[in-house]
């Protein structure tokens, strides 16, 4: 599938839906934004959200969360409108994330860690911060416990429910670039990058929790 924007728009891909029927796509240029949902086997634009400069996005079947700078807007692929969630943050939302069943969303604003109920928008709990700012969130254990990691090399594991740090997994002088979970959930891939330019990938098993 190929995908060329008509109006010569610079496109860039954020994210597929579950299904692997529809690929999500930022559009725009200078004041003009649209987030499209494209078919993936013929390359038709399903839907179409103007207005709207993407930052970061988090995916859940045909529903789709998008953040720029302070808010966040909800919608599903094929409905017309976004949905503002009543979530305005003091600062820039860094990450966001959503729980395997879409019904929770962590979002990393500047240093701190929050969890929300991804369908009213309702505040759940803090879950605390880190020391510089969060760039990576993956909910692990069956959303049960949350991986954060943040721009000071730090990657932590917490309790979702009670919103205690349970442990560091890695604690370093590289930059974290990207955080992955293996299908089975049983390994995190902690990607690391150094100032001088090399990178290196280190593996973490996750046990289960207890309860």
């Amino acid at each position: 599938m190929i995908y060329t924007d008509p109006r010569d728009w610079p496109v860039d891909p954020i994210g597929c839906s579950d299904d692997g029927a529809l690929v999500y796509a930022a559009a725009g240029t200078g004041d003009d934004f649209e987030l499209l949902a494209i078919d993936t086997a013929t390359g038709e634009v399903r839907d179409r959200e103007p207005g709207w400069h993407v930052s970061q996005t988090a995916i859940h079947g045909e529903r789709i969360i998008t953040t720029y700078l302070h808010e966040l807007r909800a919608g599903t692929v094929g409905r017309p409108g976004f949905q503002v969630l009543g979530l305005p943050q003091e600062n820039h939302i860094q990450r966001l994330t959503l729980s395997s069943d879409g019904q929770l969303l962590a979002l990393g604003v500047a240093r701190h860690v929050r969890i929300f109920d991804a369908t009213t928008g309702k505040w759940i709990i803090d879950l605390g911060s880190h020391n510089a700012h969060i760039n990576g969130l993956v909910f692990v254990d069956n959303d049960r416990r949350l991986v954060t990691s943040a721009d000071d090399g730090t990657v932590a594991l917490w309790n979702v429910a009670s919103g205690q740090r349970l442990m560091d997994l890695y604690r370093g002088d590289e930059s974290v670039s990207n955080l992955s979970l293996s299908p089975d959930g049983t390994t995190l891939a902690i990607s690391l990058s150094a100032g001088s330019g090399d990178s290196r990938v280190v593996l973490v098993q996750l046990m289960p929790s207890a309860d």
